[in-house]
C-alpha cells in the first residue's frame, strides 16, 4: 500500500512539472505573438512613411522567427518591389499566396506588383493569373453581398 501511495504521488508530480512546461511553452508562444506583431506594426508604420528599408528589416525580424508569416510575406514582397528588387518580391508574395491562397491581399499586392513591371513580357502569364484569382475573389464577394441585401 505504502509503495502505492509513494508511486501515485510520483506520477502527480510528474503530471506537475509537464504542465509547468507546457504552460512555459504556452507563454513563450504569446510572447513571441506579441513580439511578431509588434513587428509587423512597426513595419507597418514604416511603409506608410515610405521608409521601405527600415520596414524590410522589420518584416526580417518577422519571418525570422517565422518563415511562413503572411503578412510578413505580403510586407516583405511589396518593400523589395519598391525597392527595385523583384525578383525576390516575387518569390515573397508567391509564398504568401501560396501559404495562404483563400486571402486576397497578397494576390493584390501581386497585382500590383505586375503592374509596376508590366513592361516586362516575362510576367504576362502571371499577371493574367493573378488577375484572374482577384476577379474569382470579386465574384464571391458579389455573390455574398447580393444574399445579404435579398
Amino acid at each position: 500500500m505504502l509503495w502505492f501511495l509513494i508511486m501515485r504521488r510520483y506520477l502527480l508530480a510528474l503530471e506537475y512539472i509537464q504542465d509547468k512546461n507546457l504552460l512555459k511553452q504556452i507563454f513563450r508562444l504569446k510572447m513571441a505573438d506579441k513580439e511578431l506583431k509588434a513587428f509587423l506594426k512597426e513595419a507597418k508604420e514604416q511603409i506608410k512613411a515610405k521608409e521601405f528599408k527600415s520596414a524590410l528589416k522589420e518584416v526580417k525580424k518577422v519571418l525570422n522567427k517565422d518563415k511562413n508569416n503572411y503578412m510578413g510575406l505580403v510586407f516583405c514582397g511589396l518593400c523589395l518591389s519598391e525597392l527595385d528588387q523583384p525578383d525576390q518580391a516575387l518569390q515573397a508574395y508567391r509564398k504568401a499566396t501560396e501559404s495562404n491562397p483563400d486571402q486576397p491581399t497578397a494576390w493584390e499586392g501581386l497585382a500590383k506588383f505586375f503592374e509596376k513591371y508590366a513592361a516586362k513580357e516575362e510576367y504576362m502569364k502571371d499577371r493574367i493569373c493573378c488577375l484572374q484569382k482577384l476577379l474569382d475573389f470579386h465574384k464571391v464577394s458579389m455573390k455574398h453581398d447580393f444574399r445579404c441585401i435579398v
